[in-house]
């Protein structure tokens, strides 16, 4: 990523994302009217040649606003990043970033705004994984984390990707003054100016702490406390009416196979009815009535087996 806002600063689930871009990036810019919601910071790291040839790198504060469209049609604006001459690369992270956190989000895509700015010229895609966590942040109305930025391209499927000038980069986020930096697993080592491949302790020397992440899930809960996805909750426990009602019916059932099984030489009934009935004695009675469903199934498919043979017997050669 480069940037040249000022002397020496220099100039990412699949298909349904690539569905949402292509919507979006016609509505870049959007004429929609919407209620501007819930704003937030998103600290972008990046690194770049200078005039001079030499790596400089820093922080850029680019922000993200999400809002709820008074009329459906999700817009994108991007105006407020193309006047301040972001390359085409930050454009298609951006609209990435906010394809994928829209997704994620669960929230209708035809009622949701998202807007972005930036504080002067830039390019790159390495802030993809940043604004996607900002976008789906500032969706839920979270904060993020003080003191903390990352680094790593977007993909459709929410994975984080490999980046550029990492040793650079972690000098300009300790310059910056932040304490954890946030890198894809596949920069955890580098190359590049630094003491040791290793980021993780090259992070450690300038007072940072490394981390590795390889989605978006990973770096949204390191920033914000919050998954991305709720916590399944335990199935409501069956009331004593419905149990007794179940196990009533279980234990019919098992009779029922049992007086209508004498017959059978099939082992996997034999098993099944056994299981079943060990089951039941044991309390479980949905794996009980389960089992014994199956078994019957069984009974009734070896009997009517039984009856077309013996009806072919009947009829002779």
């Amino acid at each position: 990523m480069t940037m040249t806002s000022t002397p020496g600063r220099s100039a990412s689930i699949g298909a349904l994302a690539l569905l949402v871009l292509a919507i979006a990036l016609p509505a870049c810019g959007g004429g929609a009217k919407s209620s501007k919601g819930y704003t937030i910071k998103a600290p972008v790291l990046w690194a770049g040649a200078g005039a001079d040839g030499k790596i400089n790198s820093g922080v850029e504060d680019a922000t993200v606003t999400a809002g709820d469209l008074e009329d459906p049609g999700f817009t994108i604006d991007l105006a407020s990043v193309k006047a301040k001459d972001a390359g085409p690369q930050w454009l298609a992270a951006s609209a990435s970033a906010a394809a994928v956190a829209t997704l994620l989000s669960s929230k209708d895509p035809s009622r949701l705004d998202l807007s972005y700015t930036i504080t002067g010229q830039i390019d790159g895609p390495s802030g993809g994984a940043m604004l996607t966590v900002a976008s789906l942040a500032a969706i839920r109305g979270l904060k993020l984390a003080e003191k903390t930025t990352m680094t790593g391209t977007i993909s459709p499927d929410g994975s984080v990707g490999r980046v550029g000038e990492i040793p650079a980069k972690l000098r300009g986020a300790a310059k910056a003054g932040y304490k954890t930096v946030l890198l894809p697993m596949t920069n955890l080592t580098a190359s590049g100016e630094s003491s040791t491949s290793d980021m993780v302790e090259f992070g450690r020397t300038l007072g940072l702490d490394v981390q590795g992440v390889e989605d978006v899930a990973t770096a949204f809960y390191a920033f914000t406390g919050e998954t991305i996805y709720p916590p399944a909750t335990p199935a409501p426990a069956p009331t004593p009416a419905t149990t007794a009602l179940v196990t009533k019916q279980a234990t019919r059932l098992l009779d029922r196979i049992r007086t209508e099984s004498t017959w059978s030489t099939s082992a996997s009934i034999i098993v099944q009815l056994g299981q079943a009935s060990a089951a039941l004695a044991s309390g479980d009675v949905a794996k009980a009535y389960g089992l014994g469903v199956d078994t019957y199934t069984l009974l009734v498919r070896e009997n009517a087996i039984a009856n077309i043979n013996s009806s072919f017997a009947d009829q002779g050669p």
